[in-house]
């Protein structure tokens, strides 16, 4: 196979969808403009940019206007993470066990997903195997939903200070009180 390498000045001196990088005509871009709608100009290449996957776990990602776009399918809400993530949305309010649809299990007072290992989880969750749920991860408490706190990089139900209860409950040893 025989390439014809073409010598440029400007890129009008090249074929369409080429540009003259070095004085050669090569298949590439300058800026965005030079690509398609669903595409960005990277390192002088037409890119597709989820292709580096920029969004959080459980996180979709579509191009509008040559920009990554995450967002969350049905199920779930946004994290706020360094890069968009998303969670389950939280589980329906149970008193017992037939009150949770299939694969969930009351918990906490509330439907939380039945698994036996991590593989039964979500990626930014863990099989707590003592109780046999998915938890979501986390580093800080920052990072678990309202009434959770971070204990072994999992949220767990709890508090640390009687702010983090409803006001007519205390937190003691962790848990919200009744007064």
């Amino acid at each position: 196979m025989c390439f014809i390498s073409v010598t440029c000045r400007v890129d009008n001196d090249c074929f369409l969808g080429h540009i003259c990088l070095h004085n050669m005509c090569i298949y590439g871009c300058h800026s965005d403009d030079d690509c398609s709608a669903s595409e960005s100009c990277r390192d002088n290449r037409c890119v597709n940019p989820c292709s580096d996957s920029p969004c959080g776990p459980n996180a979709l990602c579509t191009v509008s206007n040559q920009r990554a776009s995450c967002s969350c399918r049905s199920g779930f809400v946004p994290n706020p993470t360094a890069k968009v993530a998303c969670v389950r949305v939280p589980g329906q309010p149970c008193t017992e066990n037939r009150e949770c649809p299939a694969g969930s299990t009351c918990l906490d007072d509330a439907c939380r997903p039945i698994c036996s290992s991590d593989i039964g989880c979500l990626g930014n969750e863990r099989c707590d195997l003592t109780s046999g749920v998915c938890k979501p991860l986390c580093r800080r408490d920052d990072d678990c939903r309202s009434g959770e706190v971070c204990e072994g990089l999992v949220c767990v139900t709890g508090c640390r200070s009687d702010s983090g209860c409803p006001v007519d409950r205390a937190c003691i040893n962790s848990k919200c009180i009744g007064e």
